[in-house]
């Protein structure tokens, strides 16, 4: 297993990330990282936006993990 990759942009790799997020974010994010367990394929992804839409989380299931 390959290991975690915390991008920016798509091939652009933060060393570390910090997250401040709302109880309903959270909840939203718990969400989508379980549907990634259950349900997660080659292409699948999430995105968890902000109320305002101006910052926003995409999660994708690394398969060659």
């Amino acid at each position: 297993m390959g290991p975690m990759r915390i991008e920016g942009e798509p091939g652009q790799r933060l060393p570390a990330v910090y997250l401040w997020l709302t109880r309903h974010e959270a909840v939203e994010l718990r969400d989508a990282l379980n549907q990634m367990l259950t349900e997660g394929g080659p292409d699948w992804h999430a995105h968890v936006s902000a109320k305002d839409y101006q910052t926003e989380i995409t999660i994708a299931l690394d398969l060659a993990g």
